[in-house]
């Protein structure tokens, strides 16, 4: 039975343990994250957890009512799968 809590379960704190703990969550679980594409910030923070596994792609939306055009959003998704022990 697993006893560590899920990812989603994790709670930062502050302490080292918590931070290892989120780090063998990730590891376990893998991660994915959704940035703005001008993000550094969450581009940086993905890149902490990324890997020779690790995939992105870029998506752009834009919005259109009754012929009205919304603005251009362009997303970076970054996955690292888990990884195999």
């Amino acid at each position: 039975m697993d006893t560590e809590p899920s990812l989603a379960e994790a709670q930062l704190d502050g302490s080292p343990r918590a931070a290892d703990l989120v780090f063998r969550l990730i590891a376990r679980e893998g991660i994915l994250y959704a940035c703005m594409s001008k993000d550094l910030t969450c581009l940086d923070a993905a890149r902490t957890f990324a890997t020779t596994q690790t995939t992105q792609s870029s998506l752009t939306f834009q919005n259109i009512f009754w012929g009205l055009r919304g603005p251009v959003i362009e997303i970076v998704l970054i996955m690292t799968p888990p990884r195999k022990n």
